[in-house]
């Protein structure tokens, strides 16, 4: 092989060509001198032309090797040729003239055109020299036909030569073409391709520049490994396509791999790769497509479909709590007001005064129960459109959610300031707390909540956002690791324990409310994380904008009142008939019709004129949004005395449907006191 630093590939293949053929001519050289040599009376001289040949020869293959190959060809042919020549006028053996025709040959098969007639005329004018002289054992006739010969070698060799190097001169000038139109593609390609060479890049395009952040100088000669890193959960170590130059190649197909600009930013590709042959070697062409955008918007995808799942079963799970305590509540509280006015007869006995206590804490469980539900509700409920979020309400939510985890591991200090309320939603404010308390609570060993407390504190800033500080004291973060902990995917934990995604889902919901997060953290000496969140737009008022509007809903517990001296009639529609009797022992002192089959109420309200109409919102087959949308077109009236009831399961329609009603709405579970009160105002306002 020739050598590396000889660029010009019709230099190359010379050099080539030169070699190979010196390792046949020193052996067949050597064996020719020796035997001329020991011819009967050889002089001794010619022993000088084996050696003069023998290390001609070998001193015209080391420069064959190197960058002045033509020098080593042309001592190749003074080699051959002088010793041929020597040899003739030593032993006058005619013969050896054949030897100094090799000579020029093998010059032409190596030098260029000029340079081989140049060898032919220094031939040609060595003989004729000679020949005046007297040197060569020739007479003129023979003179005059080696003259002839050499001419036609010249002239044979010239015209061969020359349709060689045409043919070759336009096969270089398609080479340089193809290169010029590789080039090209490759500095208007939209993706990026690098060249590899020993896996180290030797060449690449604008593209990778681009992507990477650094100068092409920088990454010319780096290894790929060193820029782009294999994605660990979809390259085993052992199929991986960038490897280091120790290890082996994988077989060619699309991977993925991430890569840090630098100034931190990372991102992440897609790769292909393809092997070829070449003179220096297999060269590897990798075609590399961004994919960090992608990526982002499977992640947001994610995020969406967490909330959404999440918000639907909490939701069903909500649903299916509350209508059951929604009966048992209302019956625990119908029971216990019987026996509190002492309409079981008579003074009450301490029998019965036990029984009113036992039923209290039952209410007080219910109570319990129905807090939890209402807190898994605004957790999971993606109610970004409401606009404003009371940051103290979330962060008390995230407290109680995450309570136990807390009291086994550290103490809760809470140092809230006046904060005015904020943009966004108060399901995903919650969801940044509740992942911020965690990632702090397990930072912390457990039992070692005498010596460890986080931090919870906020205050409003001049400049018009709210700054929410969570800090703990727990073991901290490493510096090595606190520039990827918002990195997608990126855990410290087993794969049992963590995604890597409870960080960068909380930066996404945080950078889509307008907010920002920070962290400062040393290792063993916890973390604090920082979050601004702009303040919500307050109208003339002094009230949130997105909360003037908001209709009337019954929620909460409201003054008792007295039953109703003047019977009404009640219809009940609800599926759920255990439900059914309990509001109708609610409202004993009414007349109240129960049914479970919303067609069946249909046609009692065609025949009776009701007062109040109690119904659920969520019904199988007939819901409460059709009983209300057909009542409005037979009987206008009976249907502006509905009253609905919902257990938290919303759609988007029934959500729709009950922003556009003024109808009020009771929450399950509800007292019957709630109830009562909701019938007492409907009937004032007829």
């Amino acid at each position: 092989m020739p050598s590396p630093a000889l660029g010009d590939p019709d230099e190359r293949w010379r050099a080539r060509l030169l070699c190979a053929l010196l390792l046949t001519a020193v052996p067949l050289t050597l064996l020719v001198v020796l035997v001329l040599a020991l011819l009967p009376g050889a002089a001794p001289a010619a022993w000088w032309g084996v050696l003069l040949s023998i290390g001609g020869l070998s001193t015209s293959y080391a420069l064959g090797r190197s960058v002045h190959w033509r020098w080593g060809a042309w001592l190749a042919v003074a080699s051959i040729g002088g010793s041929a020549g020597l040899g003739l006028v030593l032993t006058e053996q005619r013969s050896l003239i054949v030897f100094v025709g090799l000579a020029v040959v093998f010059g032409g098969m190596v030098l260029r055109k000029r340079d081989t007639l140049l060898l032919v005329v220094l031939t040609l004018l060595w003989f004729w020299a000679s020949s005046i002289r007297g040197d060569l054992p020739f007479d003129t006739l023979e003179g005059a036909f080696v003259s002839c010969f050499i001419v036609a070698m010249g002239v044979v060799l010239g015209t061969s030569l020359g349709m060689r190097e045409d043919i070759e001169r336009r096969r270089l000038e398609e080479l340089a073409k193809s290169e010029d139109r590789y080039r090209g593609l490759l500095e208007v390609a939209f993706e990026s391709f690098v060249v590899l060479r020993d896996d180290r890049i030797v060449d690449l395009n604008p593209g990778f520049v681009e992507l990477t952040g650094r100068s092409r100088s920088e990454l010319l000669g780096r290894e790929l490994s060193a820029v782009l890193q294999p994605v660990a959960e979809e390259l085993p170590e052992d199929d991986a396509l960038i490897t280091n130059k120790n290890k082996r190649v994988s077989r060619p197909g699309l991977r993925e791999a991430s890569g840090k600009r630098p100034d931190g930013e990372v991102f992440f590709v897609e790769l292909v790769d393809r092997t070829q042959q070449t003179d220096r070697g297999p060269v590897r062409t990798v075609a590399i497509r961004d994919v960090t955008e992608r990526r982002r918007a499977v992640l947001q995808l994610s995020i969406a479909h967490r909330a959404v799942a999440l918000g639907t079963l909490s939701a069903g799970i909500a649903h299916e709590i509350n209508n059951p305590l929604s009966w048992m509540m209302t019956n625990l509280q119908t029971a216990q007001d019987e026996l509190t006015r002492g309409e079981m007869g008579g003074r009450r006995s301490k029998g019965q005064d036990n029984v009113i206590h036992a039923l209290e804490d039952a209410l007080q469980g219910g109570r319990r129960v129905m807090s939890i539900v209402r807190d898994l509700k605004t957790l999971s409920r993606d109610n970004s459109e409401v606009g404003v979020a009371d940051v103290h309400a979330a962060l008390d939510l995230a407290c109680r959610i995450a309570s136990r985890q807390i009291e086994a591991r550290a103490r809760l200090v809470r140092d809230y300031g006046h904060v005015p309320p904020v943009k966004g939603s108060s399901g995903r404010l919650g969801q940044i707390f509740l992942n911020l308390l965690t990632n702090a609570v397990q930072a912390i060993p457990e039992g070692t909540s005498d010596r460890h407390r986080i931090m919870l504190r906020t205050r409003s800033r001049d400049d018009g956002t709210v700054e929410v500080i969570v800090r703990d004291d727990g073991q901290g973060i490493p510096s090595s690791v606190l520039p990827h902990i918002f990195d997608p995917f990126f855990t410290t934990k087993g794969s049992d324990e963590g995604t890597g995604l409870g960080l960068p889902i909380t930066r996404s919901i945080i950078d889509g409310m307008g907010g920002s997060i920070a962290v400062q953290s040393r290792e063993g000496e916890g973390a604090t994380f920082t979050i601004r969140l702009p303040a919500a737009e307050r109208s003339a008022s002094g009230v949130p904008r997105s909360r003037q509007a908001s209709p009337t809903r019954i929620s909460r517990p409201e003054p008792a009142v007295e039953p109703s001296k003047k019977a009404v009639r009640v219809l009940v529609i609800d599926d759920e008939p255990l439900l059914g009797k309990s509001l109708r022992r609610a409202l004993h002192e009414h007349e109240v019709i129960v049914t479970e089959d919303p067609a069946h109420a249909l046609e009692l309200c065609s025949q009776t004129d009701f007062d109040v109409i109690v119904c659920d919102l969520m019904m199988p087959g007939i819901s409460g949004e059709q009983v209300h949308d057909t009542l409005r077109e037979r009987a206008p009236e009976l249907a502006a005395r509905m009253i609905f009831m919902t257990g938290g399961a919303f759609t988007q329609a029934a959500q729709r449907f009950l922003d556009r009603i003024d109808n009020p709405v009771l929450t399950k579970p509800f007292s019957p006191n709630d109830l009562r009160v909701a019938v007492r105002r409907m009937l004032d306002a007829a």
